[in-house]
């Protein structure tokens, strides 16, 4: 059983995650666009993990949006050995590479998508751009769909984290190193 709540803390709202094994939560995408079936071309999302391990040549999902209807993904973050990898429905994957997360430490990663650039930032250092010929995204319909925390809904590509490891750390000190930039 999984369940989503919406949270607030230092005046930022978020949605906190909980499921019974780390490899079974998923949720409707309705649960989060509540007014809106289209997903949005600009977004940012901050995710808190530690990786003890991944095999080499291994890709492990930290989250995918897949249609319910036919298994299509629609959206997904994968990471692997050196890189991380944001993966687009239209088979576009933007690689942020030379990244290494599987050290069995507490790393934030804050993605942020507008226009045609793609950015990621690991524990408040440097951010990496990526800079497209096109926009990141364009409109899609979320309708029929579902988020995916650890997994693509197969079994294949599961996050294997332990379940003790995919809970957030005490107190979280992400918000200091968001900033609007231009």
């Amino acid at each position: 059983m999984s369940s989503v709540r919406v949270v607030q803390s230092r005046g930022s709202k978020g949605f906190q995650l909980a499921a019974a094994t780390a490899t079974s939560l998923s949720f409707p995408a309705s649960q989060i666009f509540t007014n809106c079936e289209n997903f949005p071309r600009e977004f940012s999302i901050v995710i808190t993990l530690k990786i003890k391990q991944l095999a080499e040549r291994r890709n492990e999902y930290i989250f995918s949006l897949v249609q319910e209807e036919g298994d299509r993904l629609l959206l997904g973050l994968r990471v692997s050995k050196e890189r991380v990898n944001f993966l687009v429905g239209d088979g576009r994957r933007l690689s942020f590479r030379s990244i290494r997360l599987a050290d069995r430490q507490w790393h934030t990663l804050i993605l942020a998508v507008s226009g045609r650039y793609a950015t990621l930032t690991i524990d408040c250092g440097l951010p990496v751009d990526l800079v497209l010929d096109q926009p990141v995204l364009s409109s899609f319909s979320t309708r029929r769909s579902r988020f995916y925390v650890g997994s693509r809904r197969r079994w294949k590509d599961r996050f294997s984290m332990p379940r003790p490891d995919s809970a957030l750390p005490p107190s979280p000190d992400w918000l200091s190193c968001l900033s609007l930039r231009s």
